[in-house]
């Protein structure tokens, strides 16, 4: 482990190879303090064809005097906590680096995505006083530790006792493993779960929160309907159940007795157990366990592979503590200790965020580890793969899209603009040599900025002489489709198309804006740089760094502002727009224009001109923006 202090703050490091500290910004940016978002303004009605699945709610505008914000989850060392919180499967734990997942939440009950519903496990317990669903116990303080949740519940049923409660992903394969532990009570106490509903279903953006027709607290919730078509095979602490969509084996600690049950009585524990003693086209699987004092008793859970082996009983503590500690090597790649317990509990989520955008099988950094889980060349994630120490990943994510990349001749002109997209696109032209994705966004341009960044960390000169010729080619393509020549002196600037993610709300109509014209500042000083390395000629990338440099210092930089400009127009008078976005702050920086002076008036510009709106958060208030 390595330490590194910074004023009162220590970053602590633990991996197998040796890095060094990311940039400020981009860890600024990674844990979402770089810009603030405004509210849609909504009419006060919406008709049902208007009706958008992301907007479950209503968003209000951060006017004065309605900022008041309710803080649900307090920071616990790495934790993030809540008592008797009402929210079901808004927390998933990631599994595998794929798209396997399990929605849990505040309340203990869980529901496995395949992807598609791979069914819920809910469990309950029973003692002498009667049943009830762990959903209804009088306390539950739940436990976000990143990457698992932990449950302490305390019940009337349970007299003095507690019920300690962990569900964790596997480590080794696809599946969920719980661990129960009951302390404080001798008291008889079994320990019930319920288990069916594997239909497939996927929704429209595969459950995501506030990204479906109904909250996820609802969507993922056990409909008996969904119970069709699933059949159970039972022996001794073991079940499988068979769906179309999966095979799904479950195994409990030796003691445990299995039956199958009415799915239509789900709701009420009580009339569950009971119906085990009739049949019905509609089942689920219901198990009981008694749960010996301060003695652990465990399920798992596991889709089954044609080739794959269920687990046994005898090997779930192996299986758990293996999970375990898979959990806390990725949580703790980076710690962090600051003053403040949010950045501090930030950090160990981050590290499992970061790992759960990776996909194993596509060897590629994906959009998002829920919604839009999907290949995308040029979004920011693949940053975390050099700043985590996973330097494969970043080279693995960018050799795969290399591969694919446009060699197609060069068109003598460049195709017009999209008349069908109203001249915003511009499909033909994007689509041409040097392009590395099939995508409508300018995706080469961050990926190739995290490819210099990636040599940076490495140092992996083989590396660069294998992907030089795409990275000759990209730049060849930037300069053909988005430089711009302002003045007499034609001094270059460059068109921002939809290249970062603020990208999606801003439209600059071919004017020259400073983060893309910092973006290739950056990426042309990088290859002459590299060139040199390589024995190519680094002249025509020196040169246009040093063309950019200019342009953005004569068009854009603003000297009684002490500021970089959004952006000039292309049209029209080629007026400049002063009120430049955070992004044109960070991205300047990050890409190394400014000087230093130049570089801290940025900063006293941000503090002076950008708004920062007092959110007060129970007895918390914080500046945002």
């Amino acid at each position: 482990m390595r330490r590194i202090r910074t004023g009162r703050k220590f970053f602590h490091y633990r991996m197998n190879k040796k890095i060094t500290v990311m940039p400020a910004a981009l860890f600024i940016v990674a844990l979402g303090l770089g810009a603030s978002c405004m509210a849609q303004v909504m009419p006060a009605t919406i008709s049902a064809t208007a009706f958008r699945p992301e907007l479950i709610y209503h968003p209000r505008g951060n006017f004065e005097n309605q900022t008041a914000r309710p803080l649900r989850y307090s920071p616990v060392g790495t934790d993030f906590v809540i008592t008797n919180g009402a929210e079901f499967f808004n927390r998933p734990l990631y599994c595998m680096n794929s798209g396997f997942r399990i929605d849990g939440g505040d309340q203990p009950e869980f529901s496995l995505y395949l992807p598609g519903r791979g069914g819920n496990l809910r469990f309950g317990i029973k003692t002498s006083a009667g049943v009830k669903w762990l959903n209804n116990a009088k306390q539950i303080i739940t436990r976000y530790r990143p990457g698992s949740l932990l449950y302490a519940i305390r019940d009337p049923l349970l007299g003095d006792g507690k019920l300690d409660f962990t569900v964790l992903p596997l480590s080794e394969t696809k599946g969920v493993i719980a661990r129960a532990e009951l302390h404080g009570t001798t008291s008889s106490v079994e320990l019930i779960f319920a288990f069916g509903g594997a239909n497939g279903m996927k929704g429209s953006r595969n459950g995501d929160i506030g990204c479906e027709r109904e909250p996820v607290a609802k969507f993922f919730q056990l409909r008996p309907d969904q119970c069709a078509g699933n059949e159970f095979s039972i022996a001794t602490n073991t079940f499988i159940l068979r769906s179309k969509p999966a095979t799904i084996a479950g195994v409990a600690s030796v003691g445990a007795e299995l039956a199958v049950a009415d799915a239509n009585q789900w709701a009420k524990l009580g009339d569950l157990l009971a119906s085990t003693r009739g049949t019905n086209n509609l089942s689920v699987v219901v198990g009981h366990i008694a749960l010996p004092q301060e003695q652990p008793v465990y399920l798992a859970l596991q889709p089954l592979a044609e080739s794959s082996q269920a687990v046994n009983a005898a090997g779930l503590p192996k299986l758990f503590s293996a999970a375990e500690e898979h959990r806390r090597m990725i949580a703790e790649r980076v710690l962090v200790e600051t003053p403040d317990p949010f950045i501090n509990a930030a950090a160990a989520a981050l590290n499992i965020a970061a790992d759960a955008v990776w996909d194993d099988k596509q060897q590629a950094f994906m959009h998002g580890a829920v919604a839009w889980r999907t290949r995308l060349l040029g979004w920011r994630g693949q940053y975390a793969g050099d700043a985590l120490g996973w330097h494969e990943r970043t080279a693995a994510h960018f050799t795969g899209f290399a591969k694919q990349q446009n060699t197609s001749p060069i068109p003598e002109i460049i195709p017009p603009a999209d008349e069908q997209f109203n001249l915003a696109r511009n499909e033909a032209a994007i689509h041409s040599n040097g392009d590395m994705s099939k995508n409508h966004y300018d995706m080469n341009l961050v990926a190739v900025d995290a490819f210099f960044r990636h040599l940076l960390w490495t140092g992996d000169t083989n590396y660069a002489r294998q992907m030089w010729p795409v990275i000759e080619r990209h730049l060849a393509w930037e300069r053909r489709l988005f430089r711009r020549e302002f003045g007499d002196d034609k001094l270059p600037l460059y068109e921002a198309y939809a290249a970062i993610w603020a990208s999606d709300d801003l439209n600059y109509n071919g004017g020259g804006t400073a983060h893309a014209s910092a973006y290739n500042y950056f990426a042309n000083k990088m290859a002459a740089r590299v060139a040199k390395i390589l024995g190519a000629d680094p002249a025509i990338y020196e040169r246009e760094a040093g063309l950019i440099l200019r342009g953005m210092n004569k068009y854009l930089w603003l000297a009684d502002e002490g500021n970089f400009a959004e952006c000039k127009d292309l049209l029209g008078r080629q007026l400049v727009h002063p009120n430049s976005g955070l992004w044109t702050f960070y991205h300047t920086i990050d890409s190394e224009v400014p000087t230093p002076l130049q570089a801290w008036q940025m900063s006293r510009w941000i503090d002076a001109h950008i708004a920062h709106i007092p959110i007060q958060i129970g007895n918390r208030q914080s500046a945002i923006g």
